[in-house]
């Protein structure tokens, strides 16, 4: 839809006072509506093709289709004085010395389906506006509400309400279409918990420094633990002779590092996972070097189950490839491992029973008909073929490198062989910057390439010199070679 044809669209009309749906009135400018964010003449559209709707009799204004889902949320919870409410919870969390998680929580109400005697619009309080405030005999105070459409409510208005032991909620709408029906909103506006957030609550703020002062606590007793287990090492550290420290300390470091690796591998399957599947898009099409406006037949492939895991096929099939296929070598893959690996990284929801299975398995079908991948029995396959064939064209140098395998651990004294073998004639100083630069890129998840152009701006030799000698060193490999 063009954004001239959704301006235009309005879900709902006003007449005589009231929001009213295309359902309620006649068709076109019999309807007698006004647009509720400008006031201009609207025509009711109950045509056979689209969802009936109203439009500008003339210039569409900006604001009309929000301010129509505003003022029919509100008329709704007038009309209908019932909401399904959540729990009134407060939760602080802090990570503590010994890097531990810690939380602490309150519930001050539990859920409840709340049926309200009385509904009022715009009605003056503590000199605010609330949208809308709830009263009944059933009620120990009555509730605010508020209604998010474009505008939430801000940090320092939530801080006064809080301050005020005020009972004030907010319905988040901000993510419904603009064409959405009256059901839909209905069910948006009164049966749907998870889209209120409690702003403020009698005993809200107090509850609050008593979590804060709970909180801190439980923070000052890890700094004691902490202070005590290093004192404890201390002593046990000053006991080893230096054999077995430089191993204990060496182990220690593994473990610290191997840890490291999976919380920030973690974090970033949780960050990827969270993000909107244009950004995934995004982040595959950079890491795959795709041509911009290009999606390989071998990344979108259609498969039975292809939707279970919640995205486009291209985005899961380019995680696949990138992960799976892109730069490995030749290896064993086995079909579960990949399962287990896209649940970290989608919901996961199958359109049918084994769906997410059978979306695996054909498309790694569709691998080896490729000549990517062969079956080797059972949920494996094995790797043949792990370069991209659009990056034949798209690599400046010789084709594409990749690190090889227990790159980091390369030492001066094998690049300096390597020099000596291929005959570069590189000295000690520039051979120092290689060694340093790539380390820094390998760490950073960095490209050969990337490091090999930084290194010749550095030393100023070709780039090509600095390939074919971490190639002559084992670091890296170029399967085109």
């Amino acid at each position: 839809m063009s954004s001239i044809s959704a301006l235009s669209r309005v879900p709902f009309g006003q007449k005589s006072g009231r929001m009213v749906t295309p359902v309620e009135v006649e068709s076109g400018r019999a309807c007698n509506c006004t647009c509720p964010g400008c006031n201009a003449p609207l025509i009711a559209k109950k045509g056979e093709q689209n969802i009936w709707h109203f439009a500008h009799d003339g210039l569409a204004c900006a604001i009309g289709a929000e301010t129509a889902l505003h003022l029919m949320a509100k008329q709704i919870l007038a009309d209908e004085r019932s909401v399904q409410l959540p729990a009134v919870e407060i939760s602080l969390s802090a990570t503590d010395a010994l890097g531990k998680l810690q939380i602490v929580s309150a519930v001050l109400a539990r859920a409840v389906n709340v049926k309200y005697e009385a509904v009022e619009i715009e009605v003056a309080r503590d000199n605010r506006r609330p949208d809308a405030v709830g009263s009944g005999r059933g009620l120990s105070v009555e509730h605010r509400i508020e209604v998010f459409v474009s505008h939430a409510v801000d940090p320092l208005k939530a801080s006064e309400l809080e301050a005020s032991d005020c009972a004030c909620y907010e319905i988040c709408l901000n993510d419904i279409p603009v064409q959405t029906t009256i059901a839909e909103l209905r069910d948006a506006v009164t049966a749907a918990a998870h889209r209120i957030r409690w702003i403020s609550y009698p005993g809200m703020a107090t509850a609050r420094r008593v979590l804060e002062t709970k909180l801190q606590r439980l923070l000052g007793d890890a700094v004691q633990s902490k202070m005590e287990q290093d004192a404890h090492s201390a002593a046990v550290y000053a006991s080893l002779d230096e054999e077995e420290r430089l191993e204990k300390a060496n182990r220690a470091r593994q473990a610290r590092e191997k840890k490291q690796s999976e919380q920030k591998l973690a974090r970033a399957n949780d960050s990827f996972k969270g993000t909107s599947t244009e950004n995934k898009r995004a982040f595959l099409h950079a890491k795959l070097r795709l041509p911009a406006g290009t999606v390989p037949v071998i990344l979108n492939t259609r498969v039975g189950g292809d939707r279970s895991f919640g995205v486009d096929r291209d985005v899961w099939q380019s995680d696949i490839f990138r992960k799976c296929i892109l730069g490995g070598g030749h290896r064993e893959i086995a079909l579960e491992n990949v399962l287990g690996w896209m649940q970290l990284r989608y919901v996961v929801s199958p359109e049918f029973p084994n769906a997410a299975n059978i979306a695996l398995w054909k498309y790694f079908s569709s691998l080896e008909s490729s000549g990517f991948v062969r079956h080797i029995g059972r949920q494996r396959f094995l790797v043949l073929r792990d370069v991209a064939p659009w990056l034949d064209v798209a690599n400046e140098i010789v084709g594409i490198w990749f690190w090889a395998p227990g790159a980091f651990f390369c030492k001066r004294e094998e690049l300096e062989e390597a020099n000596i073998r291929g005959n570069f004639g590189l000295t000690s100083i520039a051979l120092a910057s290689i060694l340093r630069r790539f380390h820094a890129e390998y760490l950073a998840d960095g490209e050969p390439e990337d490091a090999a152009q930084s290194i010749s701006q550095l030393i100023e030799i070709s780039p090509m010199i600095v390939l074919n000698l971490l190639e002559e060193a084992g670091v890296v490999s170029n399967p085109r070679k």
